[in-house]
């Protein structure tokens, strides 16, 4: 779920804030390449929603 909303979001988010050099503009890449490349490479996160995140109690899962 939350991998998902990030994948959907990454373009808006992501591709207004690069810059690309002179090389990357010559050879015709734009910032939604250079988003889909990030997202194609950086795994997406395993997200466990009922372990607690490391450091705290086991109380945390069953408080919701």
């Amino acid at each position: 779920m939350l991998p998902d909303d990030v994948r959907v979001l990454a373009h808006d988010v992501i591709a207004h804030r690069l810059v690309l050099t002179f090389d990357a503009l010559a050879d015709g890449v734009t910032p939604d390449q250079v988003v889909d490349r990030i997202l194609s490479t950086v795994p997406a996160p395993r997200v466990i929603w009922d372990e607690p995140p490391s450091g705290e109690t086991a109380s945390f899962a069953t408080q919701r």
